[in-house]
Protein backbone atom coordinates (compact mmCIF):
# COMPACT_ATOMS: atom_id res chain seq x y z
CA UNK A 1 0.00 0.00 0.00
CA UNK A 2 2.89 2.70 0.88
CA UNK A 3 4.66 1.87 -2.40
CA UNK A 4 1.42 2.55 -4.24
CA UNK A 5 1.11 5.85 -2.03
CA UNK A 6 4.88 6.64 -3.25
CA UNK A 7 4.25 6.39 -6.73
CA UNK A 8 1.50 8.71 -6.54
CA UNK A 9 3.99 11.18 -4.69
CA UNK A 10 2.76 14.74 -3.56
CA UNK A 11 0.00 14.86 -6.17
CA UNK A 12 -2.18 12.58 -4.08
CA UNK A 13 -5.09 13.40 -2.83
CA UNK A 14 -6.57 11.40 -0.09
CA UNK A 15 -10.11 11.07 0.62
CA UNK A 16 -11.93 13.77 3.08
CA UNK A 17 -13.92 13.13 6.34
CA UNK A 18 -16.98 13.24 4.21
CA UNK A 19 -15.79 10.66 1.20
CA UNK A 20 -15.19 8.30 4.28
CA UNK A 21 -18.12 8.90 6.44
CA UNK A 22 -20.96 8.62 4.10
CA UNK A 23 -19.86 7.85 0.05
CA UNK A 24 -17.52 4.64 0.86
CA UNK A 25 -19.36 3.56 4.13
CA UNK A 26 -22.18 3.68 1.71
CA UNK A 27 -21.18 1.57 -0.93
CA UNK A 28 -19.96 -0.78 1.41
CA UNK A 29 -23.26 -1.29 2.73
CA UNK A 30 -24.61 -1.91 -0.44
CA UNK A 31 -22.00 -4.34 -0.95
CA UNK A 32 -22.23 -6.31 2.30
CA UNK A 33 -26.21 -6.80 1.41
CA UNK A 34 -25.61 -8.20 -1.87
CA UNK A 35 -23.32 -10.85 -0.70
CA UNK A 36 -26.11 -11.40 2.36
CA UNK A 37 -28.62 -11.63 0.23
CA UNK A 38 -26.54 -14.29 -2.24
CA UNK A 39 -26.64 -16.19 1.84
CA UNK A 40 -30.21 -15.71 1.99
CA UNK A 41 -30.36 -17.52 -0.86
CA UNK A 42 -28.79 -21.02 0.15
CA UNK A 43 -30.12 -21.01 3.26
CA UNK A 44 -33.56 -21.50 1.60
CA UNK A 45 -31.64 -24.12 -0.52
CA UNK A 46 -29.71 -25.92 1.62
CA UNK A 47 -30.84 -25.19 5.19
CA UNK A 48 -29.10 -23.59 7.74
CA UNK A 49 -28.63 -22.80 12.15
CA UNK A 50 -29.24 -20.22 13.72
CA UNK A 51 -26.88 -19.46 16.59
CA UNK A 52 -26.55 -17.09 19.51
CA UNK A 53 -23.97 -15.81 21.78
CA UNK A 54 -24.27 -13.45 25.07
CA UNK A 55 -22.15 -12.08 27.16
CA UNK A 56 -21.64 -8.81 29.63
CA UNK A 57 -19.82 -5.38 28.44
CA UNK A 58 -17.89 -3.21 30.32
CA UNK A 59 -21.16 -1.61 31.28
CA UNK A 60 -22.58 -4.83 32.60
CA UNK A 61 -24.82 -5.04 29.86
CA UNK A 62 -26.29 -8.67 28.66
CA UNK A 63 -25.45 -8.56 24.94
CA UNK A 64 -26.84 -11.30 22.63
CA UNK A 65 -25.30 -12.09 19.36
CA UNK A 66 -27.12 -13.76 16.40
CA UNK A 67 -25.16 -15.83 13.60
CA UNK A 68 -26.34 -17.95 11.21
CA UNK A 69 -23.66 -21.06 10.41
CA UNK A 70 -23.53 -23.24 7.14
CA UNK A 71 -20.67 -24.82 5.47
CA UNK A 72 -20.34 -21.73 3.34
CA UNK A 73 -19.03 -20.16 6.45
CA UNK A 74 -20.79 -17.74 9.11
CA UNK A 75 -22.83 -14.73 9.07
CA UNK A 76 -23.18 -11.96 11.78
CA UNK A 77 -27.02 -10.90 11.63
CA UNK A 78 -27.41 -8.83 14.92
CA UNK A 79 -27.03 -8.17 18.19
CA UNK A 80 -29.56 -6.89 20.91
CA UNK A 81 -29.27 -5.71 24.44
CA UNK A 82 -31.22 -7.98 26.93
CA UNK A 83 -30.39 -6.54 30.13
CA UNK A 84 -33.83 -5.74 30.70
CA UNK A 85 -35.06 -9.60 30.59
CA UNK A 86 -34.13 -12.07 33.15
CA UNK A 87 -31.35 -14.41 32.95
CA UNK A 88 -31.96 -17.00 35.75
CA UNK A 89 -34.76 -19.25 37.24
CA UNK A 90 -33.81 -17.49 40.57
CA UNK A 91 -34.81 -13.89 39.32
CA UNK A 92 -37.93 -14.85 37.79
CA UNK A 93 -38.76 -16.63 41.52
CA UNK A 94 -37.97 -13.87 43.23
CA UNK A 95 -40.17 -11.46 40.89
CA UNK A 96 -43.16 -13.26 41.07
CA UNK A 97 -43.52 -14.42 44.42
Amino acid sequence: MLELVGRHGPRLKPPSYHELRVKYLKQRNEKTNLILEEHKLFWKKTGCTIMTDGWTDRKRRTILGFLVNRPRGNVFLKSIDVSDICKTIEKNLQNDG
